[in-house]
């Protein structure tokens, strides 16, 4: 009895886990539907329900009977699998929801307006849990009108949120509250705006059970006869952090603003919205104040330092609130972005970022990195006020600001700009379509560019203006120390900046332009100008203020020059007139405007000497006339000076600061007046007009304009000669070549050409001869040409000898096994080459020795016959293996040799030892591969009446055996039995590396039978092929490169009886395979698979449920069992 309690509590313990095992897969499941039983499973729209896995879209007009008839494409409203309703143009009654709600806003139409409008005395939305109202997307905001009469317009059970840009206008009529929170009421949201109004004497406009939060610059107004609102905690509006808001209360009196907005005149009210003044002490909250567009005045109230970019897209001014303590935005080590980005171009072009009483440091003795601009502008206006600096940036380009397109950056008196370095171009950049920067006051000073424009660098459709302020100490390792390429000048000072290049003050490019007018000051610049500490500025070193780069490069004078207007001028053609003529090669000269005297005296010029000179209304710097001398010239000799026919020109021109009239070249030859045609030596002179510069001059020589034309010079030679061996030498052809196009030895008076001998003998019946000497007489070349004589002709000795080198002792393609000797044989022979190498006969021979590869044998003779051998010469034989030549019997020894492979020569010869008889009854069968070697201390006595057989493959003799036997270690000795077993394996202990092959009773088995692998080395017979060998017992052996392993396989025929009762012959298989390669260690093997369940499969319910019924009518059973138990007792 007490056994079968035992049996019976385990039983129940087993149905007590799986009932938890049951309940355990499940937990998740119902997790999940208690969370999603938060959010309504569907929600009503004018009695309409909308479901996320049936009917969700809602049209207008649609009725709880026509139920929801919308599609994707036209619907009013959507109700999706998260528990959220979409509205677009909404016009509705009611909405109603089971649960948590949120509704999303869409204004993806041109007049996109959502309302919901309740009959009298029922609530417009009504939501039993949790109510947010949000922007949904399209366009800037959504907006929701909401109203009811005689109950509520909005009922939220557990609290309320209105966020995220949407605009919400709720009105109930009756006295009604307008709404009613069952928890808290949240406000929050840039853009965002909630308006309760609750009209008659008990109305409320907003009823909360818990706190209303107005936060991030959200708007709250709420009116009501009897109370604006009702909270237990108020409203909390500390949400605000960073920025100020104002709060208005009271009665909406007729004619306020309040009363306006709601036409609610009387009633209570309350409205609170920002101020538009944010207080900033963190990088966070100056960012999140730029991008507010309620914040029209961020004070920055300390230091803060900038790690990452701060975007303003709209009109705001930034600045310091305490004039004596100026905040800084200071660059952080890590940041290399621009510190402030202004871009207004999404609608704010005409918007105005102002900065004030504020300084922008880059820390670049801080940061070791290259960064970017300090301020960066788009398409938006910004004006740098009084105490606005910009210093100490390092930046690749405009280091201080870059001004980008449809930007417009207004510099104003107090603001400074200093201490930047730019890697290329430009402390201020101003490029692309309408960027603009005008520089009414302040200071640019000193700032370094490795490029171009020290201060202000206008490229590429930008445009720049100044009109007040100095620009002073900066400077550019390109051009303009000052400014590059400004296209309006109209006030201000310009001066000690400096320029490794030109335009210490300012630059003007080819086809650049430049604009003067008023006290415009451009002087006390230089090039390669020298610092002063005590001034912070250059101010000594070679003056280069205003500098016309070349043609084209113009300046315009618009309007009066007056006050302290000073203009220095250098110009890249100084020499001649500023003014080069009409048109854009003008240089300076009135636009629209007629220079007066009192103009041009404001222009001086940069270097001495020369003056600036008004005519025609243009400006001309102009040198006063002076005598010429030859210095003020300089000569180049023609290029060629070799005669050719032609006449030569030498280049004379006048130097740098030389502005003279029209130049005339003579050349004279022994002080007559030629053409420079002949060869010879001339000299050059010049005759120079008058112009306003200088006086004329005629016959301007210097001793070093001389040139020499020199003699051209001509090849004699003697043409090629060629005749048969023995032949006399002919008659000599000289021929003359090298004369000047158009000329020849006919045509040039006094001409003679030489003639030719031969110089010594020439033996004709050498054919080797392939050069002579010749001497030349007579012959006259005249003044422009000179002989050069070639004293060496050319021979070619034809032989009639045809017959080839003869190469005996070897043979062509032949390998040797030592070296040999070879003889070659010519009557005439010349040369014999070993692999292009001379070599010397004696006696007509010559030894070749063994080297590795081929050889090349080649015999020339004088008639240039040629024979070619190729031979191999090794360094001794290739043995073979051994050769059985007789073998041994018990009364007579046998023989074997080796012999070389490649000659076929004897190399070695031993004899085979006499058989040694063994047991007549068992005579012991001698391994072949592996032959016995005999003992010298106890020699074996050979058996006369059963002699040992010798292995000829490998027979027994002195030396070490190689082979080596090794076992087979899995599948030995084996019995298979056909049409049963499956594919056979076994295994030998030899690395698999060395593996042979298979033989089976002494035949090579084909490898298609069978598969081999590694792990020692596994082979696997195929089925088919076992299944042909014969019954019986059978030696199997594994072939290896330095050894053998050999076993038995015995074959047996398939029991009939196995037919009649397969059931007897069932056998587990219980042999593991342990290789990686798939091998098993049984002769034959059965393969099972056997699929186990994968542990990621679905947890089906139906089955867990089934299991739990099982429990528990299992456990129901054994209580029952249990109580009947106890009635018996």
């Amino acid at each position: 009895m007490r056994q079968t309690n035992k049996i019976r509590k385990g039983i129940a313990w087993l149905l007590c886990t799986v009932l938890v095992l049951g309940i355990l897969p499940m937990l998740p499941q119902m997790s999940m539907q208690i969370s999603a039983a938060e959010n309504a499973a569907s929600v009503f729209v004018d009695g309409v329900e909308l479901h996320a896995g049936g009917k969700k879209y809602f049209k207008n007009g649609d009725t709880a009977d026509s139920g929801a008839t919308g599609t994707d494409e036209d619907h009013s409203a959507y109700y999706d699998t998260a528990g959220e309703l979409w509205l677009n143009n909404l016009e509705a009654h009611t909405i109603k929801a089971n649960g948590n709600l949120t509704i999303y806003v869409c204004n993806n139409q041109e007049t996109n307006t959502n309302i919901v409008t309740a009959t009298q005395n029922e609530t417009a939305i009504e939501v039993t849990g949790y109510l947010t109202i949000q922007y949904g997307g399209y366009g800037e905001t959504g907006s929701l009108t909401v109203e009811s009469d005689g109950k509520e317009a909005i009922q939220a059970g557990s609290g309320m949120t209105v966020s995220d840009g949407v605009e919400v206008k709720v009105r109930a009529k009756s006295g009604a509250t307008a709404i009613s929170s069952g928890g808290v009421l949240k406000i929050d949201g840039i853009r965002t705006k909630l308006e309760a109004a609750s009209d008659g004497s008990t109305g409320k406009g907003i009823f909360a059970q818990q706190s209303i939060y107005v936060k991030n610059s959200a708007v709250l107004t709420a009116f009501g006869g009897a109370a604006a609102y009702e909270s237990p905690s108020g409203i909390d509006k500390s949400g605000y952090g960073y920025e100020d808001y104002n709060v208005f209360t009271g009665d909406a009196a007729p004619g306020t603003q309040a009363a306006k907005d709601t036409a609610l005149d009387g009633y209570k009210y309350i409205r609170i919205e920002p101020t538009g003044v944010a207080n900033v002490k963190t990088l966070t909250e100056l960012q999140a104040a730029a991008q507010n567009q309620y914040i029209s005045l961020i004070n920055v109230m300390n230091d803060i330092t900038i790690t990452d970019t701060v975007y303003v897209r709209r009109a705001v001014t930034i600045q310091s609130p305490d004039v004596s303590n100026v905040s800084k935005l200071i660059r952080g080590k890590s940041h290399t972005d621009v510190i402030l980005d202004f871009d207004g171009a999404n609608g704010h072009k005409s918007d105005v970022v102002t900065l004030k009483n504020i300084i922008v440091d880059g820390n670049k003795d801080g940061n070791t990195q290259t960064a970017s601009p300090a301020l960066k502008s788009k398409s938006i206006l910004v004006d740098l006020e009084s105490g606005t600096v910009i210093e100490n940036n390092h930046a690749k380009e405009g280091a201080a600001i870059y001004v980008n397109h449809y930007s417009t950056v207004t510099m104003k008196e107090g603001s400074e700009i200093r201490n930047n370095l730019s890697e290329s171009d430009g402390t201020v950049y101003v490029i692309g379509n309408g960027g603009y920067f005008e520089m009414a006051g302040g200071t640019i000073s000193g700032n370094t560019v490795a490029g171009n424009g020290g201060g202000i660098y206008e490229f590429g459709g930008g445009s720049a203006r100044m009109t007040g302020g100095t620009i002073s100490g900066n400077t550019a390792k390109g051009n303009g120390g000052g400014v590059y390429n400004v296209e309006r000048l109209y006030g201000g000072t310009i001066t000690g900046n400096s320029t490794s290049g030109n335009g210490g003050g300012v630059f003007v490019p080819v086809s650049g332009a430049c604009l003067l007018n008023s006290d415009i000051n451009i002087s006390g610049n230089y090039k390669d100008g020298i610092w002063s500490t005590t001034e912070q500025r250059y101010t000594t070193g070679t003056a280069n203020n205003l500098y016309l780069s070349d043609f084209g490069s113009n300046v315009y004078v618009e309007g009066s020059l007056a006050g302290n207007a000073k203009i220095g001028i250098t110009s890249a053609l100084e020499t001649y007139p500023v003014s080069i003529g009409g048109g854009d090669a003008r240089y300076i000269y009135g636009k629209g405007y007629v220079l007066k005297e009192s103009d041009v005296s404001k222009f001086v010029s940069d270097k001495n000497g020369f003056v600036i000179k008004e005519d025609n209304n243009e400006l001309f710097l102009k040198k006063e006339a002076a005598t010429l001398k030859a210095s003020d010239f300089q000569f180049k000799a023609p290029q060629s000076l070799i005669y050719n026919g032609e006449a030569k020109a030498a280049e004379i021109s006048k130097k740098n600061g030389t502005s003279c009239g029209d130049i005339t070249v003579e050349y004279y030859r022994n002080g007559k007046k030629v053409t420079p045609v002949n060869a010879g030596t001339y000299i050059a002179k010049i005759n120079v007009a008058e112009n306003d510069n200088y006086l004329a001059a005629s016959g301007l020589t210097d001793s070093s304009w001389t040139f020499t034309i020199e003699p051209r010079k001509l090849l004699v030679s003697v043409a090629d000669v060629v005749i048969d061996r023995g032949d006399a030498m002919p008659e000599l052809t000289v021929r003359v070549d090298g004369f000047a196009d158009g000329e020849d030895e006919n045509s040039i008076a006094g001409f003679q050409k030489p003639t030719a001998k031969v110089k010594g003998t020439v033996n004709t019946n050498d054919t080797n001869v392939k050069n002579f000497e010749v001497t030349y007489s007579g012959g006259k070349a005249t003044a422009n040409y000179q002989f050069v004589e070639n004293t060496i002709a050319k021979i070619t000795i034809n032989s009639t000898d045809t017959t080839a080198p003869e190469i005996t002792g070897v043979t062509n393609g032949k390998t040797y096994c030592s070296k040999v000797t070879v003889t070659v044989t010519d009557k005439d022979l010349d040369t014999v080459k070993l692999d292009g190498k001379k070599v010397t006969l004696k006696d007509d021979k010559f030894t070749v020795s063994p080297k590795s590869g081929k050889q090349k044998i080649e015999a020339v003779d004088k008639a240039g016959n040629r024979t070619t051998v190729s031979i191999t010469v090794n360094n001794g034989h290739t043995k073979s293996d051994w050769i059985i030549d007789e073998l041994p019997t018990s009364t007579k020894e046998g023989s074997r040799h080796k012999e070389c492979t490649v000659c076929g020569a004897v190399v070695d010869s031993v004899s085979i030892p006499k058989l040694t008889p063994s047991n007549p009854e068992n005579p012991t069968k001698p391994d072949p591969e592996n032959p016995t070697k005999p003992d010298p201390e106890n020699p074996t006595k050979p058996d006369p009446e059963n002699p040992t057989k010798p292995d000829p493959e490998k027979p027994t003799n002195p030396e070490k055996p190689t082979q080596k036997k090794y076992k087979v270690i899995e599948g030995a000795d084996a019995t298979y039995t056909i049409n049963k077993d499956g594919n056979l394996i076994m295994r030998a202990d030899s690395k698999y590396k060395n593996f042979k092959g298979i033989e089976i009773d002494g035949k090579t088995v084909d490898s298609k039978n069978y598969t081999a692998w590694s792990g020692s080395t596994y082979v696997k017979f195929k089925k088919d092929f076992v299944n042909t060998l014969s019954v019986g017992k059978h030696t199997v052996k594994f072939k290896f490169t330095d050894g053998y392993a050999t076993t038995s396989l015995t074959i047996a025929k398939k029991d009939n009886s196995d037919t009649k009762n397969p059931s007897d012959n069932k056998k587990t298989d219980t042999n593991t395979n342990t290789s990686g390669n798939g091998a098993n260690n049984s002769t034959t093997t059965a393969n099972a698979q056997v699929k186990a369940p994968k542990t990621s499969d679905t947890f089906q319910p139906i089955l867990w449920a089934g299991i739990l019924c099982v429990s528990v009518v299992g456990m129901a059973g054994v209580v029952a069992a249990d109580k009947k138990r106890k009635k018996c007792q």
